[in-house]
């Protein structure tokens, strides 16, 4: 049985933006010489969008069960095609400016200046994750991306192919061993460190969406049971505890190895949000939270944009709390307007297209 597809959950909407803020607010700390009073393992947030995008390459690839996989290898390369072209116009934005930055912040020749322009080429395309990072890294906070399409072209296959095989052993094996190994490793934090075989930012994409894969099949388990009112409540304080220890763990100055357990009380609330099951979950789901959750991409891939303008405008000089506000309001004022100029370039190419068939359609009659 598949979960049904349902608007967006306001609830996982609501915590994708909190999460973002939090990251957010991570990296603008970087600018005061690592200060941090709020968030100083905010990199927490980065473990939560692996995991809700790996429940829903794991609801869609259970969805199309049933599907011939003869031309799979096709079929997984415009899952992944359609993934990037979904952010291109947030990601096409940010880009720009990061090249911007990059050219104001240095003084080139023009032999420097065309290296910079061919070593930003693969993050253009987002697989720089590959080993490609070289000095352009145009768009830092794009690593995230770039390991997330990767890595799902990689998994999206198998769980097509073998669904069973792929979520019910599979994907444990793989996040033990793949998460006992990068625990070893050191902190799972250096996206770019290249690990003998691929960079860091790649396995960590592997151990998250496996894990969001593990989170879907619980999250059917859970909506397939009945509950009385008594167990909904347990299950409504899970879920919060599993969010509490994450918010807890992102302002703490605990061991990095602890992040790995936070991962799985993270990856319970995320099944528990998406089951539709928790028991206050029904508040969030209204347009305000899908909203909010619509602008967490902008708002996250913008970090260096503010972070950029915050440095020249001297705010870092100003006190912590008022850096961070001044920053956070900077960045929604941004990703609101930046989300608007998309919204109607679809609106336009959606009108175009319909015209297009309206007058195809006329043709032929």
């Amino acid at each position: 049985m598949t979960l049904q597809r349902n608007k967006r959950n306001g609830e996982i909407e609501f915590w994708r933006w909190i999460f973002c803020v939090i990251v957010f607010v991570f990296h603008v700390s970087l600018d005061r010489a690592g200060t941090y009073i709020f968030f100083g393992k905010g990199q927490i947030g980065v473990e939560f969008f692996f995991l809700v995008s790996g429940f829903f390459m794991a609801k869609k690839a259970d969805r199309e069960r049933d599907r011939d996989t003869a031309n799979l290898g096709k079929e997984s390369m415009i899952y992944v095609i359609r993934k990037y072209l979904s952010i291109f116009p947030y990601h096409l934005f940010v880009f720009i400016a990061g090249l911007f930055i990059i050219l104001y912040n240095r003084h080139f020749s023009l032999e420097g200046l065309s290296q910079t322009l061919i070593y930003a080429f693969p993050q253009f395309f987002l697989f720089h994750m590959n080993g490609y990072i070289f000095d352009a890294k145009v768009v830092s906070v794009e690593w995230y991306i770039s390991s997330l399409l990767i890595v799902s072209l990689m998994i999206y296959p198998m769980l097509r192919k073998f669904y069973d095989k792929f979520v019910f052993i599979i994907a444990p094996l793989a996040s033990l061993a793949v998460g006992g190994y990068l625990a070893n490793k050191g902190p799972l934090l250096d996206a770019p460190k290249w690990m003998g075989l691929t960079t860091m930012g790649i396995f960590r994409a592997i151990l998250e969406l496996c894990l969001g894969c593990i989170a879907y099949e619980i999250s059917k388990y859970i909506m397939e049971k009945d509950f009385t009112m008594f167990k909904r409540v347990i299950l409504a304080l899970i879920n919060l505890a599993g969010y509490g220890i994450a918010l807890a763990f992102s302002c703490s100055h605990m061991n990095e190895k602890v992040r790995y357990i936070v991962l799985l009380f993270l990856m319970i609330s995320v099944a528990i949000t998406l089951s539709g099951k928790n028991l206050y979950g029904g508040i969030f789901n209204n347009g305000f939270f899908r909203y909010l959750g619509k602008l967490s991409l902008p708002f996250y891939l913008n970090t260096n944009i503010i972070r950029f303008i915050c440095v020249k405008l001297d705010l870092p000089e100003i006190s912590y709390k008022k850096h961070l506000v001044i920053a956070v309001l900077m960045n929604a004022a941004l990703c609101v307007a930046v989300t608007f100029v998309v919204d109607m370039w679809k609106k336009y190419r959606l009108i175009r297209k319909t015209k297009k068939e309206t007058e195809l359609k006329s043709s032929v009659a």
